[in-house]
């Protein structure tokens, strides 16, 4: 893989910070060979080291403003630091995952990539050009000689790249309990021209769903101590939020392609492993979509449930959904074919163990009285302890999720 300055074919090199990045998750999740394992702390310390030097002048080696560079160089550092925030986050190193998705933030924006250029463009050649503070800003990046290059496969990558650093940084700022990290992001996303329907769309659309959620939550803990006052009002902004958001999450939710909407790659004898693998890498994205936005829904029920805006049939109506959320949720395991899979998104191992208490806390409270449904939940939460503990051995996080959950399991 050429790292140099230039290309003879016109294809745009591969940086090293994204190389050694690639190299790195390829290492982590190499376990059944011990000589490529081996060269991870390698492949970190080169990747981590090459990173910060991506889009510094390689003239006179200093930092120059992100406009400034070739779009591609651009995309690569965002790139690569997607990459390395996923090995943070799969090794337990949230605190170094988080800062890698803050500079992936700070590159999307910086570079306006929340912006279509294209339809940008298309204005400005009929002369509606957008004025600023300083002067017609076109938008997009420029290539060396200072014109714009706009292409088809540029966009698809832009807004690609847009919808997955808007996921990662969602998802996780939810997961740590503080969304209002995202409310930059959260502004500029009116202004982003989506069919909504890709599957990075829809991934983004449901971490922002979860990230709401949580934000509710935080909320209303936060204003419990000043409810003695204004309880009317509260309870009405309250109640206002709760049902626009649970509305928007069940809706969503309904518009999801199922998990079993792709199909399973018929066998080859020439091509079969990399269709098979493509196959089953779709249905885990769907996996993780729909398990995002049924955790959103978990917590958003978990809220209204032990509030007290809630009568008794309204609790007992939003505790049975709250129920069928987590168990589709974890049946929706089973339809993945697991058998050989090393990897799935990080954020699996903090959204299974949401899932799985709620089961348990009903098998509980059922106490063997349960019957049919008893047994259904237990074979659910079975299905997770089993995908956790399968992805253990190459996870730090999942490993460590996986045993507070039995350690809270044995309780």
């Amino acid at each position: 893989m050429s790292v140099s300055s230039q290309s003879s074919t016109g294809t745009m090199p591969v940086a090293p910070a994204l190389m050694y990045s690639m190299f790195l998750l390829a290492s982590h999740l190499s376990a059944s060979s011990p000589q490529v394992s081996a060269l991870e702390p390698e492949f970190l310390s080169r990747a981590v080291g090459s990173v910060s030097q991506i889009l510094t002048s390689t003239s006179q080696r200093t930092e120059t403003r992100t406009s400034d560079h070739p779009h591609w160089k651009v995309l690569q550092a965002i790139q690569s630091h997607v990459l390395l925030a996923q090995y943070f986050f799969l090794t337990g190193r949230k605190l170094e995952g988080r800062y890698s998705v803050t500079i992936a933030v700070s590159l999307v924006l910086g570079t306006r990539m929340h912006r279509i250029r294209s339809e940008e463009e298309a204005l400005q050649s009929f002369g509606m050009h957008r004025e600023t503070g300083r002067g017609i800003h076109t938008g997009g990046y420029t290539s060396g000689s200072g014109a714009q290059v706009v292409n088809p496969r540029e966009e698809t990558e832009r807004i690609n790249a847009f919808w997955t650093v808007l996921a990662l940084n969602s998802r996780w700022t939810a997961i740590e309990g503080n969304a209002r990290s995202s409310s930059t992001i959260q502004r500029f996303l009116a202004n982003t021209p989506d069919d909504g329907h890709s599957t990075l769309a829809l991934h983004a659309k449901a971490c922002i769903l979860l990230e709401q959620a949580f934000d509710l939550v935080n909320r209303y803990d936060q204003s419990q101590p000043s409810s003695a006052t204004g309880s009317s009002q509260s309870a009405q902004n309250f109640l206002g939020a709760f049902n626009s958001l649970i509305g928007l999450t069940t809706r969503f939710t309904s518009e999801l392609p199922p998990v079993d909407s792709v199909p399973d790659s018929p066998p080859s004898t020439t091509s079969s492993f990399p269709r098979a693998l493509n196959s089953g890498s779709k249905k885990r994205q769907l996996l993780v979509i729909h398990t995002l936005v049924r955790v959103a829904a978990i917590r958003l029920y978990s809220l209204f449930e032990n509030t007290n805006y809630s009568g008794p049939n309204e609790r007992v109506r939003t505790h049975q959904l709250k129920l069928e959320a987590a168990n589709e949720a974890a049946r929706m395991i089973g339809l993945i074919d697991g058998r050989g899979v090393v990897f799935i998104d990080s954020v699996m191992a903090m959204l299974w163990p949401v899932i799985a208490h709620v089961l348990i806390t009903e098998i509980r409270r059922l106490g063997g009285r349960g019957g049919h449904t008893q047994v259904e939940y237990q074979g659910s939460f079975d299905l997770i302890s089993r995908a956790m503990s399968g992805l253990a051995p190459c996870s730090t996080l999942m490993s460590e999720q996986l045993g507070k959950m039995q350690g809270s399991r044995s309780m």
